[in-house]
């Protein structure tokens, strides 16, 4: 157990250097990096939130498994639409 907290700790530690390096590069030349981020923070916090709500209410229902499925399966659907968003927009310009 004191290894998986060790391991969370440190992916939340590169998270937190990570996220701000990359909203930054990606809003350099808006005058909008701390809107970014505050959106982007505030996403992320939706979503630990509610994913605990969302397997929890999998577990109740039907297993752990089929939880953990349901939040793979989101991981997914999440990564589609970045691949998709990508291909279709090929540089984001903000003026």
């Amino acid at each position: 157990m004191v290894v998986i907290q060790i391991l969370d700790g440190i992916g939340a530690g590169f998270l937190g250097v990570a996220l701000p390096v990359v909203v930054s590069k990606l809003l350099d030349n808006s005058r909008r990096i701390n809107t970014g981020l505050g959106l982007v923070m505030t996403l992320h916090a939706l979503g630990a939130a509610l994913s605990t709500s969302y397997a929890g209410i999998l577990a109740a229902k039907y297993s752990y498994s089929i939880a953990f499925l349901g939040l793979g399966i989101m991981a997914v659907i999440s990564l589609l639409i970045y691949i998709t968003a990508k291909r279709f927009v090929k540089e984001f310009t903000f003026n």
